[in-house]
């Protein structure tokens, strides 16, 4: 069962629109509810319309559609006549899959991060962007904005992208020698680690030089 209005409209063999990305072009009615009712909403409209187009998108993730106007045409509520365009709010959401799901779709470019301050409070960091070289870099919203910009030509999809990290934030955490991923998102960045990964066997070199460090405070100790 699809969860997205992509997955749903690929099954339901509809193009996305050349010129609106995110935008699904149905050729008949009946297409469109292929698309709308597996994502639990319905789409009301006469039966002398059935072989009309129509188009659906998200608008602040939730799924719309749109469909010309004939001269003198009155469909009435719930739809609404904006520009000879007929137009519905379904009231479902585009995206249905869970928000940390979403949100893991664009982990390795951008991420909200938090981190625990002293009285146990997540204090928000901002977002994190992934540059072409491969380096993480911080980021306010504006900046991030503009940087997936450069990606993704749609508004309505750099705001979903942001929304959805920002509803399933990593953590920053400080753990030394710890992996960059202990568990959870969790996010051990920039944390002490060892030049070279401890292995079982015998060290003789390394049993050398930690019996010569600190030898003076054997004493004391």
């Amino acid at each position: 069962m699809p969860t997205t209005l992509s997955d749903a409209a690929r099954t339901a063999g509809a193009p996305e629109d050349p010129d609106k990305l995110g935008a699904f072009i149905c050729a008949c009615g009946s297409q469109a509810r292929q698309i709308v009712e597996p994502l639990g909403g319905t789409l009301p409209y006469p039966a002398e319309r059935e072989h009309h187009t129509y188009t659906l998108y998200s608008r602040n993730g939730e799924l719309k559609c749109e469909t010309p106007a004939a001269a003198g045409e009155t469909l009435g509520s719930p739809w609404l006549l904006r520009k000879k365009v007929w137009r519905i709010s379904l009231g479902i959401m585009a995206d249905q899959r869970p928000a940390e799901q979403r949100a893991a779709e664009f982990d390795d470019s951008i991420r909200s991060v938090s981190v625990v301050s002293g009285d146990g409070f997540k204090l928000d960091e901002g977002f994190y962007l992934l540059d072409s070289e491969g380096h993480w870099h911080r980021r306010t919203t504006e900046k991030a904005g503009l940087q997936l910009y450069a990606k993704h030509a749609s508004g309505e999809k750099v705001r979903i992208i942001l929304g959805n990290a920002a509803h399933a934030p990593w953590t920053r955490v400080m753990l030394p020698f710890q992996p960059e991923y202990p568990g959870g998102r969790r996010w051990n960045l920039g944390a002490p680690q060892l030049v070279y990964k401890p292995e079982p066997g015998s060290h003789p070199h390394w049993n050398l030089i930690f019996d010569h460090v600190g030898r003076e405070l054997t004493e004391a100790l």
